[in-house]
């Protein structure tokens, strides 16, 4: 899609900076402006409408362009200038914007802009400005890149007054630098530990970073009550994810370290936001019930929307749960029109999901099949294996046997190249492990055995796991 960013900058405009934008294109002669008010104007909200009105504007700048060897290498030319343009113009809005209402940004930009100037009142004037505002933002890399000025300002001076202020700046500089160490590293475990349940097998690579349970441990304790010391504990829950006991004591250990938490309010809920998630997938995974898992999505969309975070996946399990409970009623087909919005291009295959799986359980197994195909081959590991599955509970249905026994083989196939894959993996084991045996053929050893020691499965595992029990 040619201006991607720009589709997305316009989607984004407020009321007030389209007006905005459109009064500086009427007060302006410039043919871009005139084409930039046609574009917003229009009030587009569906890609094919703004890619049909981006090649019309296309025609026109070209027409009237003066270039005498037109052809379509200058036409993309032509667009492509026009793209980067009112990028441009909307940017310059949204940061003047920014700049109005930021004054911590603002005054550290203009620190940044007279640092070097041989006007140093202005910068020191700037500065001072900036520490404080980053100070109750708790902004710790802006205050401290700031403080990192005034070390070297106070350095060139030998005034006691300034060196005995430079003693307290560099003791200030140390529980910075200790808050930010502390800081990046629990991010580091936050991602080795999202990695952990993404895929084991790309964490080999990185053996060097894990960490034993008793140094975690350790940094909890350096951590002191502050944010960073959860984050340590729910990396370290989520690289127990697949033992019930362990996860479920760490997250305990964590709501605890949560309860005593110096953050702020914000930090602390999205925090709580955080292992809220986190266990509704664990214990998805452990075997649970809708009814139980329920609670846990809703109470994360709701510090979702608070915190006005775009989850997705967030949405994707609490639809599922929903459907689980309650059906296909109109109450839930009213729940998910309403959070269709938060499905975009790149994950709207969780939302073919929900309306395949929706299809399944009315019996409109046509439709169903129709959405499945494409999904069963989704980059999405998690959602190209339960669509097969259920693309095979279908089949077997219509009696269309030697299909199945196909869609089995390639199912296997796909536990096979994501042997990595933590999240569901002895689930889906058990239900090819039971088609397998439905239609009589051999299943794998290593499946096998996986399925022969598995105790509980998935609610969404276990209702088709049910469905082939009556099959049998």
């Amino acid at each position: 899609m040619k201006g991607k960013s720009l589709f997305y900058l316009i989607q984004d405009l407020d009321k007030s900076e389209k007006h905005r934008i459109l009064n500086n294109c009427k007060r302006s002669g410039d043919k871009r402006h005139v084409a930039l008010y046609k574009l917003i104007k229009k009030n587009l909200r569906h890609k094919k409408q703004y890619e049909d009105l981006l090649e019309e504007i296309a025609r026109e700048l070209y027409e009237k362009s003066v270039a005498t060897d037109k052809d379509e290498n200058e036409k993309d030319k032509t667009i492509r200038r026009f793209i980067d343009f009112a990028v441009k113009e909307i940017e310059h809005v949204k940061l003047t914007d920014l700049l109005k209402t930021d004054l911590k940004t603002r005054n550290y930009l203009l620190a940044k802009m007279y640092h070097k100037s041989s006007t140093k009142e202005l910068f020191k004037g700037y500065l001072k400005k900036t520490i404080p505002l980053a100070e109750k933002d708790k902004d710790l890399w802006i205050e401290s890149d700031c403080i990192d000025s005034e070390i070297i300002i106070k350095s060139q001076s030998q005034k006691k007054k300034d060196l005995i202020q430079l003693r307290e700046i560099l003791l200030k500089k140390n529980r910075l630098t200790q808050e930010l160490y502390h800081k990046k590293l629990s991010e580091v475990y936050n991602l080795l530990s999202g990695l952990y349940l993404d895929d084991t097998t790309i964490l080999e690579e990185l053996k060097g970073l894990m960490l034993e349970d008793h140094e975690i441990n350790a940094l909890i304790q350096i951590a002191d009550q502050k944010p960073e010391a959860v984050k340590y504990k729910v990396a370290q829950a989520r690289f127990n994810f697949d033992d019930k006991e362990r996860f479920e004591l760490h997250m305990k250990e964590a709501e605890e370290l949560l309860e005593n938490c110096t953050g702020t309010q914000e930090s602390i809920e999205k925090l709580e936001r955080r292992m809220c998630f986190l266990k509704a997938l664990a214990r998805f995974h452990h075997g649970e019930t809708p009814e139980q898992l329920s609670p846990l999505t809703d109470r994360t969309l709701e510090l979702n929307e608070k915190h006005q975070f775009t989850d997705a996946i967030a949405v994707f399990y609490h639809m599922l749960f929903q459907i689980m409970i309650n059906g296909t009623d109109d109450a839930v087909m009213q729940e998910i029109k309403k959070h269709e919005h938060h499905f975009q291009e790149e994950n709207n295959y969780l939302l073919e999901f929900i309306n395949a799986y929706i299809h399944f359980l009315k019996g409109e197994y046509k439709d169903a099949l129709w959405l499945l195909n494409d999904l069963s081959y989704a980059q999405n590991f998690y959602i190209a294996i339960w669509s097969r599955l259920l693309e095979i509970r279908i089949h077997y249905e219509k009696k269309n046997v030697g299909l199945c026994e196909n869609l089995v083989e390639r199912a296997i196939r796909q536990m096979d190249l994501n042997k990595g894959k933590v999240f569901n993996y002895d689930s889906n084991a058990v239900i090819i492990t039971n088609f397998c045996r439905l239609l009589g053929v051999r299943s794998p050893k290593t499946l096998e055995e996986i399925s022969q020691a598995t105790v509980k499965i998935s609610p969404f595992h276990q209702q088709i796991k049910e469905w082939i029990d009556e099959l049998s």
